[in-house]
């Protein structure tokens, strides 16, 4: 393909140095020491890619763009390792440069999922997962990667919603030889200086001799940020001069780890304590041993890295998942296990790698779900409902008995949730569902219902309102619940608080507390008080954020914060909400009527009080609820206890 022929089939705009403002526009993508990245539309394909591009430098050919692509296309597939579509090089007035092609992934990299999303325990598990499994991937084939770090991490979704990594930009990868290994060593010459300081080895930054496990301190860099939100090794201002820099090398030689290193669970505290150990021949030596520790945490079968008996019979073989590995003869593909035996026929024109013992397949352009049941299998049409028989398996291999298929149930995926910075102390589990434990609100846009001529049905209700505005005001009594607020200040349509309080103190703040209630410690993690009276259904929480912790999700006013941390969720649905209310210490709160959705029970109807306020270091939230039953007894008192919140200062 030359030049002409390369701008006729990829559609970009090199000019527009901006990021895409909607997913159907053109921008830059990111830019780097090894070039700039654009994100184009593929005519041909009619699809999105990613272009990126680089000047090719006569002082550096083993750094080019073209050799970085060669290299990684040079590995088999694996699910965590991205490949290129293509590379070529051109020559015009402008110079000399690569282009290469490569799939677009609407999520980004991992940097920016950490920015925009707030992860579940169970998430973060399984992208460590998979990072680890595709450095075993690299080392196994004999290369270093060098430039580990969250920019250099694409996020895919897999056919479930869940995420994806995807290790990339091997411009200063290294393949070693056996010339390049000592005769009583695995270490290696590093013969390319460069990285990111923040994930660079001890090792590394001094220019010496090196082991594959150089990029198990990369990864321990890594699972830190991705468990609190924040790098371990820092410097204490961000002017970005030589002086920050060195502190920031002292702090890597040392290994000074802040303390809420103490606070991450297990096991992955132990994994990052294992990877960050400045002494390489005590550092953990290879991924697999990882992942043998992290395998029961996130029920996975661990499989050893092991070539295929058969491997030589077929044109391609990519590596094992979960005991299979994807071959293909020609332009048909199939899956082996471990001992090399066909358990899935060469005949499909696309197949996925495994993952939870399911792959996505095509056959003559239909698309099928294949279930795998040690070596038999089962395919269930993606576009009917009916079970697809596969065509006779090779004599080689008994043939499946085919059942039908009961469509698994799909994935539950948690929306993108702001960065909460404040990791349990607790070990993993999957707790109960519990309200607070999903923090997610906003006025709800809900749809209309469909119209129905039911006149006589719309008569009554009227007469209905009617009379019950009457008799409301003859009493005196007009609710003002979910109005702009009455003269007393309160917005939950309750009679006044009438429960006795204590004052209670909080680290920065206090509020009053009924007396009823007691200190509790189960009700959201990491928060910075918990109080609850059980018989009464009466709950209260205080916990918050550090402002730039915050600013990283694109939230920079009270105002902002207020209205992310109000938005639907999973578990909870508004169905009425009253005007923000304030005073002059900058609290404000709002007072709703929300559903909050267990996944094992019907819809319970609660009464929430939320309390914001902003500080020049954090957010705080006050967040007080009982059942929307209760609201007439408790709903005051609950109102008062946000209300009465103040800071020590």
């Amino acid at each position: 393909m030359n030049y002409e022929e390369f701008r006729n089939r990829y559609d970009y705009n090199p000019g527009k140095l901006s990021a895409p403002e909607s997913d159907d526009a053109f921008g830059r993508l990111g830019e780097g020491g090894f070039g700039t990245v654009f994100k184009g539309w593929d005519k041909v394909e009619n699809q999105w890619v990613a272009i990126k591009i680089a000047r090719v430098r006569p002082d550096g050919p083993d750094m080019s763009l073209k050799r970085e692509v060669e290299l990684a296309n040079q590995l088999p597939r694996h699910a965590n390792i991205a490949r290129y579509e293509f590379c070529a090089r051109y020559t015009s007035t402008d110079g000399v440069h690569d282009f290469a092609v490569l799939k677009y992934y609407k999520d980004g990299s991992l940097a920016e999922l950490l920015r925009h999303a707030s992860l579940s325990q169970v998430e973060k598990g399984e992208i460590a997962w998979g990072i680890l499994s595709g450095l075993a991937h690299l080392h196994h084939h004999n290369m270093a990667h060098r430039d580990l770090k969250p920019q250099n991490i694409l996020i895919a979704r897999n056919p479930y919603g869940g995420y994806v990594p995807l290790i990339t930009d091997f411009g200063l990868s290294k393949v070693v030889q056996a010339e390049d290994l000592t005769s009583t060593t695995t270490a290696f010459t590093n013969s390319t200086v460069g990285g990111s300081v923040y994930y660079m080895a001890p090792e590394q930054l001094a220019n010496g001799r090196m082991r594959f496990n150089v990029d198990l301190w990369a990864f321990g860099v890594i699972l830190y940020e991705l468990m609190t939100g924040q790098r371990p090794f820092t410097s204490d201002s961000s002017s970005g001069s030589e002086a920050e820099r060195s502190q920031i090398i002292k702090r890597i030689n040392e290994v000074t780890i802040p303390a809420q290193f103490n606070r991450i669970i297990q096991p992955y505290q132990d994994i990052i304590r294992q990877c960050l150990i400045r002494d390489v021949d005590q550092r953990v030596r290879t991924a697999d041993e990882l992942l043998q520790q992290l395998a029961p945490v996130l029920n996975k079968q661990y499989v050893p890295f092991q070539t295929a008996s058969a491997q030589s019979s077929y044109d391609e073989q990519r590596v094992f998942n979960e005991g299979y590995a994807a071959v293909r003869t020609g332009r048909l593909w199939g899956l082996v296990n471990k001992s090399g035996a066909l358990v899935v026929p060469v005949e499909f024109d696309s197949i996925t790698d495994v993952a939870d013992q399911r792959a996505m397949v095509r056959q003559q352009g239909k698309a099928y779900q294949l279930t795998l049941q040690g070596n038999q299998y089962q395919l269930q049409s993606l576009t009917s409902n009916k079970v697809a028989p596969p065509s006779d398996a090779p004599t080689v291999i008994q043939k499946p008995t085919l059942q039908p298929v009961v469509e698994p149930a799909k994935k539950e995926v948690q929306p993108p949730k702001p960065i909460d910075i404040r990791p349990s102390a607790k070990p993993f589990q999957n707790p109960t569902p519990n309200p607070l434990q999903d923090r997610q609100f906003v006025t709800p846009f809900p749809q209309p219902a469909p119209r129905r001529n039911y006149t006589g049905v719309a008569i009554v209700i009227v007469l209905v309102l009617i009379g019950l505005f009457y008799f409301s005001r003859r009493n005196g009594q007009l609710d003002t619940s979910y109005s702009s607020g009455s003269e007393s200040g309160t917005s939950s349509g309750t009679t006044s608080a009438s429960l006795p309080t204590r004052r209670i103190s909080g680290n920065a703040f206090s509020l009053d507390v009924p007396d009823n209630m007691s200190e509790a410690d189960n009700l959201r993690n990491g928060a910075d008080l918990q109080f609850a009276d059980r018989s009464k259904e009466m709950y209260v929480i205080v916990f918050s954020e550090s402002v730039s912790s915050v600013e990283q999700a694109g939230i920079y006013n009270l105002n902002q914060y207020r209205e992310v941390t109000m938005k639907d969720s999973e578990s909870y649905h508004t169905k009425r909400i009253s005007d923000v209310e304030g005073d002059q210490s900058g609290l404000q709160w709002i007072s709703r009527i929300v559903d909050y959705r267990n996944r094992t029970s019907e819809p319970i109807e609660l009464f929430c009080v939320n309390g914001f306020i902003k500080t020049d270091s954090k957010y705080y939230q006050i967040f007080a609820w009982t059942l929307a039953s209760k609201q007439e007894a408790y709903g005051a008192d609950l109102e008062q206890v946000v209300r009465s919140f103040k800071l020590n200062y």
